[in-house]
Formats: C-alpha cells, sequence, structure tokens
C-alpha cells in the first residue's frame, strides 16, 4: 500500500549510515508523459519484475493468431530503451539475447538490421530496411514465430553510446549492438511520450537540422538518468532548518544552508563521509545520495564502485572506534568553519592506549576517503563485452569481445556477497545455457 495507509515508528539512534540512492528521473515536467504508467523504470526488483511481466506479455500478445496485420505485431514487438549509459546498452543487449534465445535463433546467424551507409539517427531508414529475419538458422523455441517481426531500438541523446569509456571502446558496443540487430539512434532525445505505446522523438541530422518523428511499440524502458529521492531533500531540507536556527540563535548575520554546498541535489559530506552542519557528526551519507564538498574535494561518478568503496570505509571507520563529533575546525580561508568538522580520531589511542595505537598502527585519526578507480565494464550483448581496466588514473588495459564478456562474468561472480549466491548465478547461467530462457510468469 502508500505510505499513508502504512504504520510510522520513531526510532532514536546514535548513529545514522544514510544510503538511500537515488531513483529514476521520472518527472513529467521535464518530459511529457514520463511516468510508471507508460514506461518501465530500471531500479528496483518490482521494477525488474513488472518488466519481465510485460515483455513476456507482448510476446503472448503478439502470438495470438487474431492478429492478421504485419504491421499491427511489428508494433507490438517494438521494443524501445531510451538512454545509452551503461544501464541502458547492458539491458538492451541482455534484451536481445532473451528474444533471440526464445525466438530460437542459433548464436552467430543474426541477421543485423542496421544501415550501412547510412546515418544511425533516421528512423525512416531504419524502419524501411528493417529486414526480416527470415533465412536465419533456428532451434525449437516458444516464439520463435515472432523472430520476422521483432525490433530492439536504442536512443541516445549524445552522438556516441557509453561516453564513461574510451573512444575505442564506444565504437566497439555500437558495432556489436548493429551486429545483432539492435537499430541505434544517435543524437536522438525524447520529446514526449503520448501513451505506453508511443512515444515521439528529436532527431537531429548531420546538419544540425531537427526533426520529430514518432515510433508505435510495445514497450519502452527508461534508463535516461537518476535524480534524488524524496527522503534525500527531506533531509536536506531539514538540515537546512536545524542550521538557520542555529545561526539565528549566535546572531550570525550571513545565514548559509547546508543546501547551497550541494551538487545536483545530492546530500554534503566531508571527506570522512559525515553529513555536514550537523556538530554531533553522527549521521553519515555515502553512495549516489552523498556528494563530498569541502576544499579539494572531487565530485565522484555515481556508481556501485564508489559505492562499495565509501561502504567498507565507513564500517572500517565505526570499527576503528574513532570519534565522529570533535570540535569544529578553526575559521579557514572559505569561512566554512562552522559547516565542517576536524578529523575523528580515536580518543583513547590520543590518551597513550598502547593496544588502541597497535591496532590502528599507528594512525590515531582517520585518513580521508579515498577513491582508487579500477576501470568500468559494460555487457553489450551477444556474448561480448566491454572491459575498461585500470588503476586509479592509470589504464591497465582495454578490451571489448569475448574475453572482455570473461572479465565481465568473472567480477560479476566474485561481486556476489556469499558463497551461496555466487554457486546460485553460476547455476542459473548453467540451465540457462543448457534449457534456454524460462519464459513462465512470476
Amino acid at each position: 500500500g502508500s505510505i499513508a495507509d502504512q504504520e510510522i515508528v520513531t526510532l532514536d539512534y546514535d548513529l545514522l549510515v544514510y544510503a538511500a540512492g537515488v531513483g529514476p528521473i521520472s518527472s513529467s515536467n521535464r518530459i511529457p508523459g514520463l511516468s510508471s504508467k507508460n514506461v518501465h523504470f530500471l531500479k528496483s526488483v518490482n521494477d525488474a519484475k513488472r518488466l519481465r511481466s510485460s515483455v513476456i506479455d507482448v510476446l503472448e500478445k503478439a502470438s495470438q493468431p487474431t492478429i492478421v496485420d504485419d504491421d499491427e505485431r511489428v508494433k507490438l514487438l517494438t521494443f524501445v530503451i531510451v538512454g545509452a549509459g551503461p544501464t541502458g546498452v547492458e539491458y538492451t543487449g541482455e534484451l536481445n539475447d532473451f528474444l533471440a534465445d526464445v525466438m530460437g535463433v542459433v548464436k552467430g546467424e543474426e541477421e543485423s538490421t542496421s544501415t550501412s551507409g547510412q546515418s544511425s539517427s533516421s528512423i525512416r531508414n531504419l524502419q524501411q530496411n528493417r529486414g526480416k529475419r527470415s533465412g536465419i538458422k533456428r532451434k525449437v523455441a516458444p516464439f520463435a514465430n515472432l523472430l520476422p517481426y521483432t525490433r530492439v531500438i536504442l536512443v541516445s541523446g549524445s552522438k556516441e553510446l557509453l561516453p564513461q569509456f574510451d573512444q575505442g571502446l564506444r565504437l566497439s558496443a555500437k558495432q556489436q549492438l548493429e551486429a545483432t540487430g539492435v537499430e541505434v539512434l544517435t543524437s536522438t532525445r525524447v520529446t514526449r511520450i503520448e501513451n505506453k505505446n508511443r512515444l515521439i522523438l528529436s532527431v537531429e541530422n548531420e546538419a544540425g537540422e531537427k526533426a520529430e518523428e514518432a515510433i508505435d511499440c510495445g514497450l519502452i524502458v527508461w534508463a535516461g538518468g537518476t535524480q534524488p529521492v524524496h527522503l534525500t531533500g527531506q533531509l536536506i531540507n531539514n538540515m537546512d532548518s536545524y542550521c538557520i536556527e542555529q545561526q539565528q540563535a549566535t546572531g550570525q548575520e550571513d545565514i548559509v544552508k547546508v543546501s547551497s554546498f550541494s551538487e545536483n541535489g545530492r546530500i554534503p559530506v566531508d571527506k570522512w563521509m559525515r553529513v555536514i552542519g550537523n556538530p554531533s557528526g553522527n549521521v553519515l551519507a555515502m553512495g549516489d545520495a552523498a556528494v563530498t564538498v569541502g576544499e579539494g574535494a572531487t565530485v565522484l561518478p555515481q556508481t556501485a564502485q564508489v559505492a562499495a568503496q565509501q561502504g567498507a570505509y565507513v564500517a572500517r571507520l565505526l570499527n576503528r572506534g574513532y570519534t565522529l563529533s570533535p570540535e569544529k575546525v578553526a575559521n579557514d580561508s572559505s569561512g566554512e568553519h562552522s559547516f565542517f568538522l576536524e578529523a575523528p580520531s580515536n580518543t583513547d589511542a590520543i590518551e597513550g592506549d598502547l593496544v588502541n595505537k597497535l591496532r590502528l598502527r599507528g594512525q590515531v585519526e582517520a585518513k580521508p576517503f579515498e577513491f582508487l578507480n579500477l576501470g568500468i565494464l559494460a555487457y553489450v550483448g551477444g556474448g561480448e563485452a566491454l572491459s575498461q581496466v585500470q588503476l586509479g588514473d592509470k589504464r591497465i588495459f582495454n578490451q571489448a569481445g569475448s574475453i572482455g564478456f570473461l572479465l565481465w562474468r568473472s567480477v560479476y561472480v566474485v561481486k556476489q556477497v556469499s558463497t551461496k549466491t555466487r554457486l546460485l548465478v553460476l547455476f542459473d547461467w548453467f540451465k540457462t545455457k543448457i534449457f534456454g530462457r524460462d519464459v513462465t510468469r512470476m
């Protein structure tokens, strides 16, 4: 049910770690018609369940013998994914693999629907050169008769896919997607979504001219960016109210708000992950919901790698017994002394506790969080992936194709939280390889 129907429980805490993450951009103020009623988001487990059911619903509906118009069947089997970052590209690859499996396409026999020598931003060209996938070698599959009518379209607002990757890998991603039949529309933005089966795109040609074109489809998946969840905004507002009250009580004339340090609605934290403006230092924030501010701070990407390293850092900070609420920092050049605290320290070790000093290896004062960039991976479908491996700012190697896929899967398994989940993931991959995809309803 809704939050209004649920019981509200008040909890007191000694320490709060906030890691609520972000949600998908779902505001119809920015793009008319953008809502969960018309599109599928890729954020929560419920989103995944709903999306799975919707894909199967589309396949079953398109299989009905009452549909005698081929154009109607093509509309039903047109899947549109908006957003060409890692989330959108990986889902496009996975969806294309799923459709190929349930429609009986044998690996290596896919027929590309890309239009070589023509602009990938022209919807009409892609529609006219769709090329029904007849003559492709097939195996027994539940929806094999739907293969000639299926389209998967990836919409990118920029000229290239995956802006986080190096140029060569971005080009490889586009080529691999098109080689497996995905229609890639670059320099194309969604202007409005009329309903769950129709969206209007603004297409920019090579001359920089824009024109609106429509796509009728069976399913729209939105992976076009994120925004802070409502609770994050509430926390920032509460901190603003508290800081304003404290500044007025001390007679401070120039009122400064915590929100003035925020970036894109993220919670401002210091280098030790403490929310600024909180004198007790007992509220920490990390992951996608937080942004480090202050002298020498760098805005980090909103990725799982950053969140995982921050989580491990906060755990060490707490396990080592550092005091999070020391005295406030004296005046600095920016005049931000009322918002920033001194570095956390272990009081017992400072007072001469030898056991604590040895346990902390002499680090009686906590070091600030430092992000170590290990690279980025992305699956693009067809058993191929991109691997950009680095150590900090030093690039180790870039790899696209089957080797990249092997590395991607290895990291995927290793990052599972337990041996049990690793075995379950490996078994699921093995089962899918032998028996094909499961199309039963959840």
